[in-house]
């Protein structure tokens, strides 16, 4: 493979795997908390971005590339059944200001 198509190769990873990310999480923050504003909702999607999960997963590119694995084993499905059980205390919003900079950070 060359540069340019190895680079072309993660622009596409990261752009899909965001995409990935984002609609798995807000589907899976309106399952728990059905009763949350869109304010509190888009809050848990914001903080769960690629740059926090890759705290827990290791480089960006790995957890990249494992989350399109997930996809075109499982679909969607299988993508979200996995954000949940690793994510699923970050999922809910709490009435306090603090929604999960306590469970990303420690």
């Amino acid at each position: 493979m060359t540069k340019n198509n190895l680079e072309e190769r993660r622009l596409y990873n990261k752009i899909m795997a965001n995409a990935m990310q984002e609609l798995a999480i807000a589907s899976l923050a309106i399952k728990h908390n059905p009763e949350a504003t869109p304010g509190r909702l888009d809050s848990v999607v914001r903080e769960l971005t690629i740059k926090k999960v890759n705290r827990v997963s290791g480089t960006t590119e790995a957890y990249n590339e494992n989350l399109i694995s997930l996809y075109s084993g499982g679909g969607m499905d299988e993508v979200m059944k996995r954000l949940e059980e690793k994510f699923s205390p970050c999922l809910k919003t709490r009435r306090n200001k603090q929604l999960i900079s306590i469970y990303l950070n420690s």
